[in-house]
C-alpha cells in the first residue's frame, strides 16, 4: 500500500480512539483525530506488508543468549550515527558514542558490508553441551536455527563469531583454529554417516583474544537451500609452530582442548556465546532504487520566460495574497509510533520514525525552496494562461530516505533490516 493512502488514514478519520497520530509543523504539534479500531487494524496490516512481514512475530522477549543481540544493537547505533539519523529519537541529532561493548570489540572486518546490507540476521548457538565424548582433543559443536529469508535477498557474507578468553600461554606459542560443517554422506552400503566439511581457519598467537571471526557462508547457503541438512558446525584446535624452512606457521599433530585453548562455549557467560551474523542484499534493483530527483536552480528571468512582465507581476501579487507561506508546497512532519501500535514488545529499535509528508500548493512563480522540476515550471506557467486545461502540478516527495528497524523474529533471532523509501526528506512540485 502506498504511503499516500496511509496519510489519508492519519488525517481523515474522525471517529473514536485507538491510535493517536501527531503531525508536527515547525514548533507546533497538532493531534489529529484518533483512528477507529477497524482502521488501525488495517493500518497495522499495511505497515506489516511494508516491513515485509506476514504477521507480528510470536517471540516478544529477548533470549538468554545476548552476545549476538548486543552486537546487533551496536551495529544499529553505528549505522544510525553514520547516516546522521538518530533512530531512537526522531529529530534528536545526538552523536552516538560507543559503549564498553562497542562494535570495535566485535571486530567488524568490513564496515562496507554492514553499511550496504539490506538485511542482517543474528542467529545464536542452541547447543547445550559443548564437547564430544572423546577424552582428548575435545572440540565444540554449535547448532544454529537459520531463519527463512524473503525472496530476492542474496547472502553476501556470513560470519561465525566465537569468543576467546585471555590465557597465560608461553610467548610465541601458536594455534590453528578450524571450523567444519557437519554433513551426512552415504557410504558404499548406502548408510548415512557424519563427515566434516572444511569451512575456514585462523592462526592465533598466545595473546590473541576477543571475538574470533570465521567465514561460514558455504554452510549457511547449504542450510538455506536444504533445511534438513543442518547438523551444525564443529570447532577444533591444533597447536602450531613456526617453521623456518617454509617461513610459515604450520600445524603439529597435537590437538588441543578448545576450552583449555580459551574458547567460550554454551556453558560460558551469556554475553560471550557463539553466534552467526548473516548479511543479505536486495537484488530487486528497480524496487529498491531510492527516488531522488535533482534539485534544479533557476533564475527569475528563466522562470518568467515568454510571459509579459506586467501580467506576471499582477498575477503574482494576487496569487501570493491568496496563498500564505504555510500553504505552498513544503515538507511537514509526521511521526509513526511503534509504541502506539504496541509493537514495542518485538521491535527493539526505533520506538518510531519520522515518516513526514508533502503538502501545499504549487503556485507560479515557483520559488527555489519548492524544489520543482522543469516540467512543473512549464506546467504551472501554462496554467496561468490557460486555467483548467491541465491537471494541477502536484506537491510530492522528491527525495526519500531509508530507516533501520531492529526486531525479534519468530525464532528469537535478532534482525536488523533496512527499509528503503520510508522517510520523506525533500518535497517538490512535479
Amino acid at each position: 500500500m502506498k504511503w499516500e493512502h496511509l496519510y489519508v488514514y492519519f488525517c481523515s478519520i474522525n471517529i473514536a480512539v485507538t491510535i493517536d497520530i501527531f503531525i508536527r509543523t515547525g514548533n507546533n504539534t497538532v493531534e489529529v483525530d484518533p483512528l477507529t479500531k477497524e482502521t488501525s487494524t488495517e493500518l497495522e496490516n499495511d505497515l506489516l506488508i511494508l516491513l515485509g512481514l506476514d504477521s507480528i512475530p510470536k517471540t516478544r522477549t529477548p533470549g538468554s543468549i545476548i552476545s549476538g543481540s548486543d552486537f546487533m544493537v551496536e551495529a544499529y547505533k553505528k549505522l544510525a550515527n553514520e547516516q546522521k539519523i538518530n533512530q531512537f529519537h526522531g529529530d534528536d541529532n545526538t552523536v552516538y558514542r560507543p559503549t564498553d561493548k562497542s562494535i570495535s570489540m566485535y571486530r567488524i572486518l568490513d564496515w562496507k558490508v554492514l553499511e550496504n546490507s539490506d538485511l542482517i540476521v543474528d542467529t545464536p548457538n542452541t547447543v547445550k553441551l559443548n564437547y564430544n565424548t572423546t577424552r582428548r582433543g575435545m572440540s565444540q559443536l554449535y547448532m544454529f536455527h537459520i531463519s527463512n529469508v524473503p525472496a530476492g535477498l542474496r547472502l553476501t557474507k556470513c560470519e561465525l563469531r566465537v569468543y576467546r578468553n585471555w590465557l597465560d600461554l608461553t610467548r610465541g606459542e601458536y594455534m590453528i583454529v578450524s571450523v567444519h560443517q557437519v554433513v551426512k554422506v552415504k557410504d558404499k552400503a548406502g548408510i548415512l554417516r557424519k563427515q566434516l566439511k572444511f569451512l575456514s581457519d585462523v592462526v592465533l598467537g598466545s595473546n590473541d583474544r576477543g571475538w574470533i571471526v570465521f567465514d561460514v557462508k558455504l554452510a549457511v547457503l547449504d542450510w538455506l537451500l536444504h533445511h534438513n541438512s543442518n547438523y551444525g558446525i564443529k570447532l577444533s584446535v591444533k597447536s602450531a609452530k613456526w617453521d623456518k624452512d617454509t617461513i610459515d606457521i604450520v600445524p603439529t599433530k597435537t590437538k588441543l582442548d578448545s576450552e583449555i585453548a580459551g574458547f567460550v562455549g554454551s556453558e560460558g557467560p551469556a554475553d560471550r556465546q557463539p553466534f552467526i551474523i548473516s548479511y543479505f542484499v536486495d537484488d530487486d534493483v528497480e524496487g529498491s532504487k531510492q527516488m531522488k530527483l535533482k534539485r534544479v536552480r533557476r533564475s527569475a528571468r528563466r522562470s518568467t520566460h515568454n510571459v509579459p512582465r506586467e501580467d506576471i507581476s499582477n498575477w503574482s501579487t494576487d496569487r501570493h495574497q491568496r496563498y500564505s507561506q504555510n500553504s505552498v508546497c513544503q515538507l511537514k512532519s509526521l511521526y509513526v509510533s511503534f509504541a502506539d501500535l504496541q509493537w514495542d514488545e518485538w521491535i527493539i529499535a526505533p520506538p518510531g520514525f519520522m515518516s513526514n509528508y508533502c503538502a501545499g500548493k504549487c503556485v507560479f512563480p515557483i520559488e527555489l525552496r519548492m524544489n520543482a522540476t522543469n516540467h512543473a515550471v512549464i506546467q504551472t506557467l501554462y496554467d496561468t494562461t490557460f486555467p483548467d486545461k491541465l491537471p494541477p502540478t502536484q506537491c510530492a516527495p522528491s527525495e526519500l530516505a531509508p530507516i533501520n528497524v531492529l526486531y525479534y523474529d519468530d525464532k528469537n533471532n535478532v534482525v536488523l533490516q533496512k527499509y528503503k523509501n520510508m522517510v520523506v526528506r525533500w518535497c517538490g512540485c512535479h
